[in-house]
This record gives structure tokens, C-alpha cells and sequence, in this order.
């Protein structure tokens, strides 16, 4: 479904889109569908909800902070002891200059397709073939963040890695200025210098960390890690040991970022039982709430589980209550055709790369819009999707504290326009998630600020036009990303 509003439109290059939630040749725009606006629920005094027996604990994030994290993977990626790399004009060098001259002069239409494919650059290329499993999987939206911001950051560090190497070694001159014979084809994504390989070393990253997420797809990952790999050597850009001394690098900061991943709580079994008090949240599918434990995940930014935990909402039977649960009813009694064009469009359900990867998309186009440098991606992508993140465990620490029930639950007559979550209301994961990607993006493209803080207030709103979230749960839920976002930024010291 397209967006009826093209005024900020960017064409994504010449990516493939149809495994990512949209279909092919869909073009998101950082513009709003409309310009209806999300009026905050104000002057609340009422009560605290009873809270069931399965309330989130406040755990501190026991792993080190993300400055101290970082420089031990680059610690880790600067000691890494790369292959020994054949001299200037020795018959090793020569052997690996007439593969790539043999090759070219046999390239077919098929393989220069491909070759075009990856002139992306792996960071936007990996980001999208992230989207794509998200959605094949049906990776729910906490878990779809949390997959974004490993492989963000395992690109970030990756680039800061490989760049640091290549300004250490600066030996090695591309293919085409040792050799006349081969030619520079396709875009040459280059940094500094061609050894290390920074795309080498993103493919192997990326696939590491990626068949770790979706053991299941390990296959395909890797031939389209290998696919990568090989492109520069069709394109003119890296010899193959450039791709080995990649490799190692690519492999060294993909451990640490697997090994983080491991400890960080997301594989947590639930043993409990789903609280029952007045206005407790039940499953309308009779099945259990999803990630109820989420809340407890670790964190890159937040100091604690419940830092940026919402406050009380209203409480059940109160005349606010009342007031938020008769307006989702009147809208999805009277909602016209822009508003349900709204909901849908903003779904983001099973099947699709869900609200995270919405916005990763979003992302991806502006930075191809300002052609930005691979690290200036790397950098945006990392502190996008960590925000991310640590939204969807703030609002899913907030749901399982307060353990609302749906608006349909309080009002059986509301119409339901798009899927019900299996898991509380209050927050909105949505919001959440929106409200934290708008305010990282408007920071790094200030220019399109107020358009990427109006599109956050529809993806939020959109919930109410759906039938399953209360105003205030958007409106909180906005809150927290936001409050989030600011964390992100300061940490990542962005300009």
C-alpha cells in the first residue's frame, strides 16, 4: 500500500522490496498520510490500576554501558591477526589480479545484475535482507528491534573497525590502479583504502550474526553473504585477499556482538499466570501474552528496566477511562475512509518487517536521498534500531506492569479494523517505537524533522483508528520513544 502523499517520496535505489512487508517498488514516504493530529490526554488524577502478581522487577542493566561495550569490541577488533597479505608485485599478487581480469571479460547480464545488486553497500543491502526474515519469520516487533539494533551495531563497529585497519596498513592500491587490464564496474563503495575489504568484512558480520537470529535461514544467508564477497571481486574493487583480511575483521566484531546477544535476557521462559483483578487484560485467543518477560531484557541506554515506565493510567470505570474507551467506539463506529486508510497502512502485522522495520526503511531512503557515506549510515542505522530497542522494552515493561485490557475488551461493540495483539494495551508498542525512531532521524536530518515527528504521531493514532489501543496509550507510548531517542543520541555523541 502506497502512501497518498509523495511530496518527500525517495526512491530506494534499485532495492527489491517485495519480501519486506510492502510490495514491490513501494516507496515510504517520511511524510504523514494526513495531518490529523494526536491531542494529548491531560489533567489525569485517578487511582492506580491494581497491578496482578507478575509485575516487572526492577533489574539493573548489568552489562557494561555502550561506550565501555564498544571500545572492548573494537579493542577486540584491533588485536584480530589478519592473513598475511602477498607483496607488491609477488606472483601472489599477480595470481589474485588475473582471477578478476579472467572473470570480467566472461561477466554475464545475470551476473552484472547482481553485482549492481550489492552496489548498495552492505550496510543498507543487509539492513533490507534483515527486513525480509523479519517478515518471513513472523518475528514479532520487540524481537524484529531487537534483530535491527544487532545487526546496526555489528555494522557500526565493523565500519569503525575496518576503516581503523585501513588507516594502519594503507599498503594496498585498488585493482584498477595496479592492473590496466581490469576495469571499475558498478559503483566502487570504497572508504580509505581497498584492504581491508569493508564489504568482506560486513559479510561475513552480517552473516554471522544473522544465521545466529535465523538459524533457520542459515543457508540462504550465506550464499547471499558469499554473493556479496564475490561482487567486489566482479567489480573491480578488492583483490581476494583484500576479502580475507575483511573476513577476519567481520568475524572478530560479530563474536562479540553474538556474545552480548546471548546474555541479554531476550530468551526468557515465562512461568507465570496472566493476573486477574478488574480491568486485568485477557487473551482473546486463549493463548499466552507475548513476551511477557521483554520488560526484563537487556537494555543498551537505559540504566534500569522502568526508567522511562509510563505513568498510571486511568483507571477502569473512572469518567477518563470511560471518556478514551467511548471515543475508540465512536471512531470505529463513524471511521472514514482516511482514517481506516490510516490503519491499514500502518499495520505493520505478521508477515511484514512490522513497525521497526517501517522505519528502517524510512531511514534506508533518506540516506540514499543524501547519499550518505557508509560509516554515516552504519552510525544512523546503530542508534535508530538501539533506540528502537530499548522502546519496546520500555512499553513492554510498562504493558505487563499495569496489565490493561484492550479497548474491545471494555467495550465489546467497538469494531476492531486490523489484527488484536496478543499482549496489553497500555503502552502502544507502535507509538513507542515510532516516537523513538522519529526524534533519531530528525537529528540526523533535521531538515525533514517535523515531517518524521508528524509521521510518528499517524503510525501512533493509527492504533485508535484500528480499534485496539486507547488515546492514552498512544500518547504515552510517544512519550517514552522520544524520551528514549534523547538517551541514544547523547550516548552515540551525535553532532
Amino acid at each position: 500500500m502506497k502512501s497518498s502523499h509523495q511530496s518527500l517520496a525517495i526512491v530506494y535505489l534499485s532495492l527489491t522490496l517485495s519480501a519486506s512487508g510492502c510490495a514491490s517498488g513501494d516507496v515510504f514516504s517520511t511524510a504523514p498520510a494526513s495531518s490529523i493530529a494526536v491531542t494529548p490526554v491531560s489533567n489525569i488524577s485517578a487511582p492506580a490500576p491494581i497491578v496482578g502478581p507478575v509485575t516487572a522487577q526492577r533489574v539493573p542493566n548489568p552489562l557494561p554501558d555502550y561506550a565501555d561495550w564498544q571500545r572492548a569490541v573494537a579493542q577486540a577488533a584491533a588485536t584480530t591477526q589478519l592473513p598475511v597479505l602477498p607483496a607488491l608485485n609477488s606472483p601472489e599478487l599477480k595470481q589474485e589480479l588475473d582471477e578478476i581480469y579472467n572473470l570480467q571479460i566472461r561477466l554475464n547480464d545475470q551476473i552484472r545484475a547482481r553485482l549492481a545488486y550489492w552496489d548498495a553497500g552492505g550496510v543498507l543491502r543487509w539492513n533490507e535482507i534483515a527486513r525480509q526474515l523479519v517478515a518471513k519469520t513472523g518475528t514479532p516487533p520487540p524481537m524484529a528491534a531487537r534483530a535491527y539494533a544487532l545487526l546496526g551495531v555489528t555494522h557500526y563497529l565493523t565500519v569503525q573497525a575496518v576503516r581503523e585497519w585501513q588507516g594502519r596498513l594503507q599498503l594496498r592500491q585498488t585493482p584498477t590502479q595496479m592492473d590496466a587490464r581490469i576495469q571499475a564496474l558498478g559503483q566502487q563503495i570504497l572508504s580509505t583504502a581497498a584492504c581491508p575489504s569493508e564489504e568482506s568484512a560486513l559479510a561475513t558480520a552480517s552473516q554471522a550474526v544473522l544465521q545466529y537470529l535465523f538459524p533457520g535461514e542459515a543457508y540462504a544467508i550465506g550464499q547471499n553473504a558469499q554473493e556479496h564477497k564475490e561482487s567486489r571481486i566482479w567489480a573491480g574493487q578488492n583483490v581476494r585477499s583484500d576479502l580475507a583480511a575483511g573476513d577476519a575483521i567481520g568475524r572478530a566484531v560479530a563474536l562479540k556482538i553474538i556474545d552480548r546477544a546471548r546474555v541479554d535476557g531476550a530468551q526468557a521462559k515465562w512461568a507465570a499466570q496472566v493476573p486477574t483483578f478488574p480491568g486485568a487484560w485477557h487473551s482473546a485467543i486463549g493463548k499466552p501474552p507475548l513476551l511477557p518477560l521483554w520488560g526484563q531484557t537487556k537494555a543498551w541506554f537505559m540504566t534500569s528496566n522502568d526508567q522511562f515506565r509510563a505513568p498510571p493510567h486511568p483507571a477502569v470505570n473512572t469518567p477518563e477511562f470511560v471518556r478514551a474507551a467511548q471515543e475508540v467506539r465512536e471512531i470505529t463506529a463513524n471511521r472514514s475512509a482516511e482514517q481506516a486508510r490510516i490503519a491499514l497502512y500502518w499495520a505493520d502485522g505478521a508477515g511484514t518487517s512490522t513497525p521497526p522495520g517501517h522505519w528502517n526503511l524510512i531511514a534506508a531512503n533518506l540516506i540514499v536521498e543524501q547519499k550518505l557515506d557508509q560509516l554515516q549510515a552504519a552510525k544512523i542505522m546503530a542508534t535508530l534500531n538501539m533506540a528502537m530497542m530499548d522502546a519496546g522494552i520500555a512499553v513492554w515493561e510498562t504493558k505487563y506492569y499495569y496489565w490493561l485490557l484492550r479497548p474491545s475488551m471494555s467495550e465489546p461493540s467497538i469494531n476492531v479494523w486490523v489484527s488484536l495483539p496478543n499482549f496489553p494495551s497500555y503502552t502502544s508498542g507502535h507509538s513507542g517505537f515510532s516516537g523513538a525512531a522519529s526524534e533519531v532521524l530528525g537529528h540526523f536530518f533535521p531538515s525533514q524533522k517535523v515531517a518524521l515527528q508528524q509521521t510518528a504521531d499517524e503510525a501512533s493514532i493509527s492504533r485508535v483508528y484500528g480499534g485496539i489501543h486507547y488515546r492514552f496509550d498512544c500518547v504515552e507510548g510517544l512519550k517514552q520513544g522520544r524520551a528514549i531517542a534523547a538517551l541514544a543520541i547523547q550516548a552515540m555523541d551525535v553532532p
